[in-house]
This record gives structure tokens, sequence and C-alpha cells, in this order.
């Protein structure tokens, strides 16, 4: 039988469209990015992969006698679709800005979740009443390892990368924010990160982390309380 599809309304469906928007204009960038600096690789010259984050990265490189003259232009056309973009991405920055609620904040509280993650965990959850436990959360996120049965013995192996891959990846990058932190409420999480690390490795205990939250997440929007150092449990 075909199962209940959830359908987001308000202002996680309009959060989910302006979202979905911003990653697709910062896709956009990125794939042009890379292609000029394969490009430019290809002349002996090697870029960081953050390069253009720095707008005079391109300027600079016009200036350069050693790139071959028909790469100027491309790089000219570039330049101008990057500035392009950048624009755009900022005109949508402003209007995802003024949204917000008391479960938007409430997942600020949670360490490594800024103003971007936290809207988008929002759109992608809309309520969390359609979760009765923590784990459905964390299943909806695609963040639980695949499970192999054979006989009476279940194997696990990576996670799965089911569900919503957006909140997948603002979570891992609240992870990798929260372990450059030195702030007071992450220090717990960032010991339990390291004693996973220390056993399994640090691609293991990332993903362990990002779990972590999104259970954290979900406590916090169902018992409607900030997240709070003092009450968490890690073992």
């Amino acid at each position: 039988m075909p199962e209940r599809v959830y359908v987001a309304e308000g202002a996680s469906r309009e959060l989910r469209d302006l979202l979905r928007s911003r990653h697709q204009l910062v896709t956009s960038s990125t794939c042009i990015m890379n292609h000029l600096r394969g490009m430019l690789r290809q002349e002996g010259i090697k870029l960081k992969a953050k390069a253009f984050n720095d707008e005079s990265t391109l300027a600079r490189l016009l200036t350069n006698k050693s790139i071959p003259k028909h790469l100027h232009p491309i790089m000219t056309s570039y330049e101008k679709t990057i500035t392009e973009l950048r624009k755009q991405r900022g005109a949508l920055d402003e209007v995802i800005f003024e949204y917000g609620n008391k479960d938007i904040e409430l997942l600020k509280s949670v360490p490594g979740v800024g103003d971007v993650a936290s809207k988008t965990t929002y759109a992608a959850i809309s309520t969390v009443k359609r979760f009765k436990r923590a784990k459905q959360l964390t299943s909806y996120c695609g963040l639980v390892p695949s499970v192999f049965s054979s006989g009476e013995r279940a194997n696990y192996g990576h996670i799965t990368r089911e569900g919503r891959s957006e909140v997948r990846h603002a979570v891992v990058q609240g992870v990798r924010a929260l372990l450059r932190s030195t702030n007071s409420d992450g220090k717990p999480l960032r010991k339990w990160y390291e004693r996973i690390a220390r056993r399994r490795g640090s691609k293991t205990a990332v993903v362990a982390l990002a779990r972590k939250l999104i259970e954290i997440i979900f406590y916090a929007l169902r018992d409607r309380r900030p997240y709070n150092a003092q009450l968490l449990h890690v073992h």
C-alpha cells in the first residue's frame, strides 16, 4: 500500500523553495569556479578550492601575462557571471533572513546550527509532531546506518543517505563549525566526538556527532526547550 506523504505548508514550504533556489545559485557558482580552476591547472596555475571566494582573485589573474590570451575572454565572462550569481544569492539571503519563529530560535540554540542551517532544518521538518522518536528523524535525514541481514546476523554499513539531503549536509557543516568553535556550550559534544574519533576515526565521528545533533534538535523541538549543555547525556 502507498504510504502517506507529508506536504509542507506555510512558512516551511516557502523556506524550502527559497533555500532550494539559493542552493542552486551556490551550486552554479561553484561549478563555474571549478571549471575555471581546471582550465588554469592545465596551464600550470594551481588554485585552492576556495580561491575564488576572494572577489579580487579573477581580477589579478586577468593581469597575469603567463595565462594564454584565449582564456582572458572566458575569465572575463565568468567573472561577470559569478558576480551576478553572488548578487542574486544576496537578494535571496535578504528574504530568507526575514523568516523567523520559535522553532527556528530553538534550533539556533543548538551548537553548530546557524541561521541557514536552522532554517534549512525547519523547512524540511516543518513540524516535529510528524516523528514519534528521535530515531525516526535521524532516519528521515539519512543519518542511520544501513543494515544487511544474513540469517540471524545483522551487519551495519554506511549511513543510508536517504531522505532530506539538505538537512544532512547542513548538519554535517554544523558539526565542522562546532569542532572549530571554542564555545563552552559545545565542549561536551567536542569531547564526545574526540572519544569516538580515537576509536573509530574522524569520518565516523563526524557522522556520529551529526546524528547526535539531530537527536538534540528533536528533543529541543518536542519539549519546546532550548539546548542546555548541563542536560546533555553523552556516553
